[in-house]
């Protein structure tokens, strides 16, 4: 009753991640003990408020000088998938902050990876060609029918235009781990049958 008849705000059993969110959030420091409590370990911010979102009562602490943490509150039947889906979300941004490079998706950049190997296999004479032109296919297949198709409108479009981007290491990412997967299957130079799985009956 002290601190609330002087309009002085105060918690009591505030968890350890609470408190050090608060800390990282105004810039101040955890304090064990009311001893030694001195300007540089006290910081402020702007406002505090308690507010009430569905069930939940949350202390809110806006404004703050440092501006280096941010609270997103989930709720909702499917909180668990809408975490995951936010999390993607800014993992994705945190890579294209990390690497400024884009490439245009919507089946841009693949059509015109197939376009550039079909071109340099035609300098090749010897059968290498023939795989060159087969990574093409594969870059193709599946992906022709996306090329430029604008969802919004109808029609084509131009994806790199219209901002249908994404970090040129997460498509740099996704053609080594497929190479990989490809060079593995074709590595494989024997298959082991079971006969009693493939006897007619078992069939």
């Amino acid at each position: 009753m002290y601190f609330a008849d002087r309009d002085i705000f105060y918690a009591g059993r505030v968890a350890e991640e609470d408190l050090q969110r608060v800390a990282a959030a105004t810039g101040g420091n955890v304090q064990t003990s009311v001893n030694n409590i001195i300007d540089e370990v006290l910081k402020t911010f702007e406002l505090f408020e308690e507010r009430q979102v569905g069930n939940e009562r949350f202390n809110i602490f806006s404004r703050c000088p440092p501006g280096q943490t941010t609270t997103i509150v989930l709720c909702g039947r499917a909180d668990q998938e809408a975490e995951r889906s936010l999390h993607d979300a800014i993992m994705i941004i945190r890579r294209a902050v990390k690497n400024s490079t884009m490439v245009a998706v919507g089946g841009a950049i693949d059509m015109e990876i197939g376009r550039y190997l079909r071109q340099h296999a035609q300098t090749i004479a010897s059968k290498s060609q023939l795989f060159i032109n087969a990574y093409a296919k594969a870059l193709e297949v599946g992906k022709g029918a996306l090329y430029g198709v604008d969802v919004n409108n109808g029609g084509i479009t131009d994806s790199f235009v219209n901002f249908v981007w994404e970090p040129a290491v997460v498509k740099i990412n996704a053609l080594n781990t497929a190479t990989k997967a490809a060079c593995l299957v074709l590595g494989v130079d024997e298959t082991v049958k079971n006969l009693k799985v493939c006897s007619p009956r078992f069939a």
